[in-house]
């Protein structure tokens, strides 16, 4: 008798499906840090390029992204108790001449 005609048992399928379910979910951990990091990667590249571009953009860029969060903070703190207040205004790098 070979192992074709051996019937297998429910255990043992069970256990090989949640074997394969674990290496999907390890795969699909691993595909999304590596996402992740590529995502990081090209947004530090833009930002440098920018930063070389025009100086002081990756300073402006930051400060407005401070701002933005702070209000988003303010806004679910108090959603109802604080009357809108107009959004700050960004900053924008000036031109050369």
């Amino acid at each position: 008798m070979n192992d074709f005609d051996k019937p297998e048992s429910v255990t043992d399928c069970q256990l090989d499906l949640n074997r394969d379910v674990m290496d999907w979910l390890m795969a699909l951990q691993k595909a999304d840090q590596t996402f992740s990091n590529i995502m990081t990667l090209e947004l530090w590249s833009i930002a440098q390029t920018m930063d070389e571009l025009r100086p002081g953009f990756w300073a402006l860029y930051m400060e407005n992204r401070q701002r933005i969060v702070r209000q988003q903070l303010e806004e679910r703190r108090y959603p109802e108790s604080r009357p809108p207040q107009p959004r700050p205004k960004r900053i924008t790098p000036r031109r050369p001449s």
